[in-house]
């Protein structure tokens, strides 16, 4: 063999062997003859997808999709059945809470537990004296990067020594200060955690604080800034939240 033969089969190898490292795997599973709800930004719809392990590989028509099928990819006729993305159950309070969100020190997106104190915190040094403060809902204390552990309620105190101060998490359990508590009428809750498990308490209310409760528990003034909801507010109080 000479050497340009040789030049010539050392390439064809490396042609070769650069052609299969840049096959995909194959499609574990092709669904189609479906109608595939994309919801690309054309909400196209599809006949067929492939999947490869956990992840869809493909999307297109029925031919196009099973020319990417090998004999050991599993194939499923839908028959005309849609298949639409998956769907997490997020929701939002949208009525309920556009009439407090104004008012209330959101931690929505706050990433440690030193910022949201220093929000309450300042919030506390704005607020007069025996007025509330609060936040009810969307946080979770996994949130907090630096520390997720439950607040306590010394260390609300040292936040909010003036304010009754109520931080509803998730709408599962609640953490108040020292004048929460003794504003609430809660006497069996020495660390100031109130889990959704005992809602019902010694005074009589949710502690799943809907305005019309929350208000219950506020002085008048506080009431005074909390706006009565009505059908013809509730565009504006979706806006305010949704903005």
């Amino acid at each position: 063999m000479t050497g340009r033969h040789v030049l010539l089969a050392v390439s064809a190898l490396v042609a070769g062997g650069s052609y299969l490292a840049g096959q995909a795997a194959p499609l574990d599973v092709v669904f189609v003859n479906g109608r595939i709800i994309t919801v690309d930004a054309r909400f196209s719809i599809a006949q067929a997808i492939g999947i490869r392990g956990d992840r869809i590989a493909v999307v297109g028509t029925t031919a196009s999709v099973l020319r990417q099928a090998t004999p050991t990819t599993r194939r499923i006729d839908l028959g005309g059945k849609a298949v639409i993305p998956g769907l997490i159950d997020n929701h939002m309070h949208l009525l309920r809470a556009g009439t407090t969100w104004q008012y209330e020190v959101r931690l929505d997106g706050v990433g440690s537990r030193a910022r949201a104190l220093e929000l309450l915190r300042a919030r506390a040094a704005a607020t007069p004296p025996g007025e509330w403060i609060y936040t009810l809902g969307g946080w979770a204390l996994e949130q907090f990067a630096d520390d997720a552990r439950p607040f306590t309620r010394e260390e609300l105190d040292g936040v909010a020594p003036r304010n009754p101060l109520l931080l509803q998490a998730s709408y599962y359990q609640s953490f108040l200060n020292s004048r929460a508590l003794e504003v609430l009428g809660v006497s069996d809750r020495p660390t100031g955690e109130i889990e959704e498990a005992v809602a019902l308490n010694a005074w009589g209310r949710r502690m799943r604080l809907k305005t019309k409760r929350l208000k219950k528990c506020m002085p008048p003034s506080t009431i005074s800034t909390i706006p009565t909801f009505t059908d013809s507010a509730s565009m504006p109080s979706c806006a305010l939240l949704t903005r």
